[in-house]
């Protein structure tokens, strides 16, 4: 048998002892996916949400709030070389999920003993997740390891983000020549920061930010202001993705946090027009043009595979009465 022949042998069997690994860790509740999901129960929705990340701020812990950061703490262990190069993946993922939908959460992932071993900054932090081997899908390891490490240190977005209270991020409005935080995250995604995922993190700071329904509740024209950059900012963002075309080798993309952004942002703005009581008048609306234009990328057939919580959105029955279907001609060969 070949040297090739074992190797592949080796690698079907890992997988192979990998899976059933992971699926007895479900089966016992434990994992990165299931300690996630029990992270984001604390969470609630809506003005519970936003009570919660404003007692995370307090420098008094409630019995509630210590058992999230064991919580967190222990959720770190999976992100370590020890665990599969799967589970470290699933880690990654639910890291930046956690720090970025919930803000100022990310102070709680830091005390891990692991985070406080080294300096915080991307680089060092990723030297955490190294493994003595080598991941059989090279570049999504490196990837999520990369993108999980800059969530977690000390950037410029995270402490635009985390110095502001929970009415400071949601305000569209802020005190005369300040700019509002979503104002300054939709910057930072253009802007070339220390890290080639900063305009991914802002995305997923924004998303975050989009869920609270503060934010929508600012009525008037600032926040028509605000909409209006989102939705140009949400339309380019959609056609760098090009989801339109079918790539076969496609390189690793954050498509979640993409699908978070746009996802929060139809519902926000479907709450908005559904308090327009002309149809003229929302035709009117500064955003309107733009906002048809992402619906109508989002209704794209390879778009639910890559953005699934946007694309069913924009064939709900509200949307597709706030913005009907338009069928364009195909050109088709006839043999």
């Amino acid at each position: 048998m070949t040297g090739r022949t074992l190797n592949a042998v080796y690698s079907y069997l890992g997988e192979h002892l990998e899976r059933q690994a992971n699926r007895a860790a479900h089966r016992l509740g434990l994992g990165p996916n299931i300690l996630a999901a029990r992270i984001r129960d604390y969470f609630a929705r809506g003005e519970q949400r936003e009570s919660f990340l404003d007692e995370l701020r307090s420098p008094y812990s409630s019995s509630i709030v210590l058992e999230l950061e064991k919580d967190c703490k222990a959720l770190i262990k999976y992100a370590l070389p020890n665990e599969s190069a799967t589970t470290q993946i699933q880690a990654f993922k639910s890291i930046i999920m956690l720090t970025t939908r919930f803000p100022g959460l990310r102070s709680y992932f830091i005390r891990s003993k692991y985070i406080r071993r080294v300096e915080n900054c991307e680089e060092k932090i990723a030297t955490l997740w190294d493994r003595p081997d080598v991941p059989l899908d090279t570049r999504e390891w490196s990837f999520w390891r990369q993108f999980s490490a800059l969530s977690l240190s000390n950037g410029d977005i995270s402490a635009m983000v985390e110095q502001c209270s929970i009415r400071e991020l949601t305000c569209s409005c802020p005190t005369i020549g300040a700019v509002s935080v979503v104002e300054q995250l939709l910057v930072a995604y253009d802007s070339e920061g220390p890290s080639k995922f900063s305009g991914a993190l802002s995305i997923r700071y924004l998303g975050g930010i989009l869920e609270l329904p503060s934010f929508w509740h600012n009525a008037g024209d600032a926040n028509d202001y605000i909409v209006g950059k989102l939705c140009a900012k949400l339309l380019l963002i959609l056609q760098d993705l090009g989801l339109e075309k079918r790539d076969v080798d496609e390189a690793p993309c954050d498509y979640l946090g993409v699908d978070c952004l746009a996802d929060n942002s139809l519902v926000g703005i479907f709450g908005l027009a559904g308090g327009i009581q002309c149809e003229n008048d929302i035709a009117n609306k500064t955003w309107y043009a733009n906002l048809c234009q992402v619906v109508r990328l989002l209704r794209q057939p390879l778009v639910e595979d890559r953005l699934p919580d946007s694309w069913k959105r924009v064939f709900s029955a509200e949307f597709l009465n706030l913005i009907p279907l338009v069928y364009e001609p195909v050109e088709v060969d006839i043999v």
